[in-house]
């Protein structure tokens, strides 16, 4: 399902929303045994349902490959787009090759460039989410930390520099710069070619954990708005607490979830809070 997947995200939402929606009719259809008559399905009157939205996905992303090739013959930059996934993707198999499949390394390549393309600001966290909700459907792989890369003795090889050092000399792209297919939303790419992308911002995506430095704001105060959702009121409080001083938190969302989180850290004795409506959080012994 790795093409059909990263066709319909770079070319058609429509055709993407159905691999999300309809994932479990697809695979029926795909993992079917037609023992008893080898032939069904081969002519309409015959074709189930799930046959015949098998055949839509795939005879889809015959089209855009047949599409893409014909109008982009000398491949001057159109036909990039079906490497989507490919650049770390390609790197990953290289290292892990024979025992992960092609696919299956594409798989965790598509997420690991959606997730470059989040870094870039140009695509939001709900899209990479559909593509790894997506991938996951069809039982592949969406990260280098799944137990079927871990539990193979190459994947001690998977660092950073050693996967960055592979891209370079990929074919796909220019010298050592590194090109991307950076997608801006679903079924719509960035631009109508792989971008060219820092190492830097690769080797973020890669690096399984991130150091925080502690700093002094270049501006004070700051001031931040965020949407109404408990998660984030929740995250905006330990921010708080772990801060310097005095913080304000205004129009924070009220629920029980935020209220438990702020008894919790009052009980921490981590922090002390003044009125709801605006909460003024003031550091206790931290």
């Amino acid at each position: 399902m790795k093409a059909d997947n990263q066709t319909a995200a770079i070319w058609k939402a429509d055709d993407f929303a159905a691999l999300e929606s309809r994932s479990a009719e697809i695979i029926t259809a795909s993992s079917t045994r037609l023992t008893n008559n080898p032939t069904a399905g081969q002519y309409e009157s015959d074709r189930t349902t799930s046959q015949t939205l098998l055949l839509q996905v795939v005879s889809g992303s015959i089209y855009v490959k047949a599409h893409i090739v014909t109008i982009d013959e000398r491949e001057t930059g159109l036909r990039n787009l079906v490497n989507f996934g490919h650049t770390i993707g390609h790197a990953i198999e290289a290292v892990l090759t024979p025992t992960m499949l092609h696919g299956e390394c594409v798989s965790i390549g598509i997420i690991l460039e959606a997730e470059v393309a989040r870094q870039l600001g140009v695509l939001s966290q709900v899209a990479v989410g559909r593509l790894t909700r997506c991938l996951q459907a069809y039982g592949l792989p969406i990260s280098l930390s799944d137990r079927r890369i871990t539990s193979i003795p190459a994947s001690i090889q998977l660092g950073v520099e050693r996967l960055l050092g592979i891209m370079k000399i990929d074919k796909k792209n220019s010298g050592p710069a590194k090109k991307i297919v950076l997608l801006s939303r679903i079924g719509k790419t960035y631009e109508e070619k792989a971008s060219v992308v820092a190492d830097d911002v690769i080797r973020k995506v890669l690096c399984e954990s991130a150091t925080v430095i502690s700093a002094i704001p270049s501006k004070s105060p700051v001031t931040m708005a965020t949407p109404g959702s408990k998660s984030i009121s929740n995250r905006a409080l330990v921010l708080a607490a772990l801060g310097k001083g005095t913080c304000r938190v205004k129009n924070l969302l009220h629920s029980d979830d935020t209220a438990v989180m702020m008894n919790a850290l009052a009980e921490l004795k981590v922090s002390k809070f003044v009125g709801y409506n605006e909460i003024r959080l003031t550091e206790i012994g931290c």
